[in-house]
């Protein structure tokens, strides 16, 4: 029968009740896990089983136990973990006071509130946390930090496992650090690691800042403040101060006996200096003295000004000023430099109390002079007189024989690497006091080299060899250049070559321009004619190919076929130019009046081209032949060129032309760029000639019109009469017929 809502709402708030049940079988569990559930194991209490074990307990008194049967409020059998929050922790509450043990920030902390933390061992009280922070180890009233209190002799045992190494400990006599085993004893200072400030080592050798005291007594300390401190008592009045004396068991049989001292002296109302004394032949004599001022005095005890003054016992000495940095030899009786003297300018060397040179303070070596505006590590500066001019020696020492060196300049970098260097080396011939050639070398290191290899030379005789080492044209000088140039950039692998001041069959000095195994193959210098630059070349003979004459004048001749070859760049148009010719021109500007643009268009200002036709440069005058039918036959086209001018063009086409008139028609053979006859030819049409050409066929078309025109007019004549005659005629007839 089916229910209301009403009913079923009814049905489900009804207890639910069931058997007491048992942690195998729990009153209540679950249809895949029967012995998991709750259950009631006894009167008034209720328990939670997992597995068919009864793992939670709550008892009729309220108490809760977990793993076990409840004996206090909670009862745990096994451990207890508390998490879920920042600081997870247990309070234990008394109803008026509350302690934690909990989780802070990853530290377990156990905290007592306002009241003090105490330690017990049954019934007894052992150590005890005050609300101070104070900890009473042995006391309930700790009056510092950490006290340890024993009714005898309290102690604080030190060891490692069950071993005592070494203890503290205070009786109402004496406090003692105690060492146990024989055990060295160290006192430690640590400031992120550890610094042992005093050391004593099993033979009761005391080290102050180091484990291994040499003596019974030693002080190291690597700081600014290391030092023994030694008091004496009211030094002013008595007019003297502490001394440490330096004593020596004499084994002689003389006792102890002094060998040294250092001795704090007394000078006047808080200033004190110190004295540093040795003994010799048993007597104990000052040989330094610090003044208060910070002076040193070796060899003197009293006169002397600078910071260190060492002297022979008189007025000469060597005086030291550090804060100047100045060191010199001076001779306070005299007041009298001595040979060297050292300053914040530099160091300053004399002569005769005259400076001679020094480094100054930026490390520059001054020879001659004491300043430079110049930042070359090295200034040598004459005298004011006409003969003192500034050397710089480098002697070699003994004489050397022919291609040994005289003296070396090295340009290095740390380790010795060599980038560079400039060597003097005999250049053979007679070597002594009225003869020594030498000759200069000039050499670098290349790119992945270890070494400098020459590249340049100056002879002996003044010759200038650059890339050349043995070129021999010259006997009084001049300038050779040879290089190296790789083949595929249209010279030769052999070299260049380039020498000035030699004459050629008559000419003034040039500079020759060649391969250096012929040294022949072109030369610029100058003409006769002063003032003109002529450029030869050799061609199986030698020959001026080239002048630039005083007056600015171009010259040029060839013995090839072509004479002149332009080449550009740029494009094909009338923006770009292979020439242009200015007249009225002053310096680079001028007015342009004719030019050769690179499209092939030629342009002048007054639109004249002619040539050279006075009859005195002719012969063999005649009328021409009839040009008429060779212009009625060649056929005009419309065209364009595949590169270059690529616009449609009108005219003729070479072997068209050649079919009708070949004296119209030229053949330029074609040519590499190193002017080389390729087989090839390329044909051209002479529209100069064919403009003449033109103009006689215009002048036979002239003569054929005005013939016509004559044959018109008497055509036109014998027509008028028969038009009179007929009008005559009908005027008869008009008259008969009316008659």
């Amino acid at each position: 029968m089916s229910q209301t809502k009403a009913q079923l709402i009814d049905n489900l708030v009804q207890p639910i009740t069931g058997a007491a049940g048992s942690a195998s079988a729990p009153t209540f569990s679950f249809t895949a896990d029967p012995n998991t559930g709750i259950y009631s194991p006894g009167a008034d209490q209720i328990a939670v089983a997992t597995n068919g074990t009864g793992r939670l307990f709550v008892d009729a008194s309220g108490r809760v136990g977990i793993g076990t049967t409840p004996g206090r409020t909670l009862d745990v059998n096994g451990s207890i973990r508390t998490g879920g929050s920042a600081n997870p922790f247990l309070a234990l509450n008394d109803g008026s006071n509350e302690s934690y043990l909990e989780v802070n920030s990853g530290n377990t902390r156990l905290t007592a509130g306002a009241n003090n933390l105490t330690f017990f061992t049954g019934v007894n009280e052992r150590m005890r946390i005050t609300s101070a922070g104070l900890v009473g180890i042995g006391t309930s009233s700790p009056g510092d930090l950490v006290t340890i209190s024993d009714s005898t002799t309290p102690k604080l045992g030190l060891r490692t496992g069950t071993t005592q190494r070494g203890e503290f400990r205070a009786t109402s006599a004496i406090t003692s650090l105690v060492s146990y085993n024989s055990s060295p004893l160290s006192f430690i200072i640590n400031d992120g690691t550890d610094k042992t400030a005093i050391y004593i080592d099993s033979s009761q050798r005391v080290g102050i800042g180091t484990t291994s005291p040499a003596g019974p007594c030693e002080i190291y300390y690597g700081g600014n403040d290391s030092g023994l401190y030694i008091t004496s008592e009211d030094g002013v009045s008595w007019g003297y101060s502490p001394n440490i004396f330096f004593r020596t068991e004499l084994t002689d049989g003389g006792g102890v006996g002094t060998s040294g001292r250092i001795r704090s002296v007394y000078e006047s109302s808080n200033n004190f200096g110190m004295s540093f004394h040795t003994t010799s032949a048993g007597s104990n004599s000052e040989r330094l003295r610090i003044t208060s001022a910070g002076n040193v005095g070796i060899g003197t005890t009293s006169g002397f000004v600078a910071p260190l003054h060492v002297s022979n016992g008189g007025a000469a000495g060597l005086e030291f000023y550090p804060a100047t940095y100045e060191i010199q030899a001076y001779n306070r009786s005299t007041s009298a430099y001595g040979l060297a003297r050292y300053n914040a300018a530099g160091h300053q060397f004399a002569v005769s109390a005259s400076e001679a040179a020094r480094i100054d303070a930026s490390g520059r070596l001054l020879v001659g002079t004491s300043s430079s505006s110049q930042s070359a590590k090295l200034t040598v500066q004459g005298n004011a007189n006409d003969n003192d001019e500034a050397f710089l020696d480098l002697n070699r020492g003994t004489d050397p024989a022919t291609n040994q060196n005289l003296a070396v300049i090295r340009f290095t970098q740390v380790g010795s690497r060599e980038g560079a260097r400039i060597s003097a080396l005999r250049d053979g011939g007679v070597w002594g006091a009225a003869s020594c050639p030498a000759r200069l070398v000039f050499s670098t290191t290349a790119n992945g080299a270890s070494a400098p290899t020459e590249r340049a030379r100056i002879n002996s005789d003044g010759m200038f060899q650059i890339g050349a080492t043995n070129f021999a044209k010259s006997s009084s000088g001049g300038l050779a250049v040879s290089s190296t140039i790789g083949t595929g950039q249209g010279v030769g692998n052999s070299g260049s070559l380039a020498y000035f001041n030699e004459t050629n069959s008559g000419n003034a000095a040039g500079l020759w321009i060649g391969a250096y195994t012929d040294q022949t193959t072109g030369v610029i210098g100058s003409t006769t004619a002063t003032g003109n630059i002529a450029f030869q070349t050799y061609y199986g003979f030698w020959g001026e190919r080239m002048r630039i004459r005083n007056d600015g004048r171009l010259l040029q001749i060839a013995t090839g076929t072509d004479s002149h070859y332009t080449f550009t760049t740029a494009g094909a148009s009338t923006s770009n130019a292979f020439y242009v010719g200015h007249h009225s021109a002053s310096g680079y500007s001028g007015t342009a009046s004719y030019i050769v643009y690179t499209n092939g268009n030629v342009v002048n200002t007054n639109n004249s081209y002619g040539s050279l036709s006075d009859a005195k440069l002719k012969e063999n005058i005649v009328d021409a032949n009839s040009q008429w039918d060779d212009l009625k036959a060649l056929q005009v086209r419309n065209y364009n060129f595949k590169e270059g001018q690529t616009h449609t063009q009108i005219g003729l086409v070479a072997q068209e032309v050649e079919l009708v008139s070949p004296g119209l028609v030229s053949e330029s053979p074609d040519r590499d760029e190193e002017g080389n006859d390729l087989g090839t030819v390329t044909k051209g049409v002479n529209y100069s000639v064919l403009y003449m050409k033109a103009v006689k066929a215009l002048q036979e078309a002239m003569e054929r019109i005005e013939t016509l025109e004559g044959m018109v007019a008497v055509n036109n004549i014998t027509i008028d009469e028969q038009q009179h005659q007929l009008s005559t005629l009908a005027a008869r007839l008009t008259a008969l017929e009316s008659a």
